[in-house]
């Protein structure tokens, strides 16, 4: 079981954001970013892997080798990041697009979370 926080939205809208580790932001990083719909921010942070890869081919040597430690740091870091924080982006993105909390429940996954929240609501 996972702990779960609902969000509704005025127009009828539900979505429930696991708490805790995001193993999709972890692992999938990028395409994660391009998914959630945060295009411009996954196409700089390829723009800056790009670029340092660039600027190791361009200059060679021992430059190069630096490039990619610094590139592989960078990546591993940003990964991390966002496996730590993925979820609580999400929550914050939501509550800038007129999302509510309105609940948190304990559920084996995401359907179940919102199911749990709409058969409340539908009690009331």
């Amino acid at each position: 079981m996972g702990e779960y926080k609902v969000f509704a939205h005025p127009n009828g809208e539900v979505e429930a954001i696991k708490q805790g580790w995001s193993w999709p932001a972890f692992l999938f990083t990028f395409c994660w970013m391009f998914v959630k719909l945060w295009g411009r921010w996954g196409v700089i942070l390829l723009i800056g892997y790009f670029s340092f890869g660039l600027v190791g081919i361009i200059t060679g040597g021992d430059i190069n080798k630096i490039s990619n430690i610094l590139t592989g740091i960078m990546g591993i870091m940003f990964m991390i990041l966002l496996g730590t924080n993925g979820n609580r982006i999400n929550e914050i993105d939501l509550l800038h697009r007129g999302f509510e909390l309105k609940t948190e429940v304990s559920e084996t996954n995401r359907n179940r979370a919102i199911d749990q929240y709409l058969k409340r609501t539908a009690k009331a």
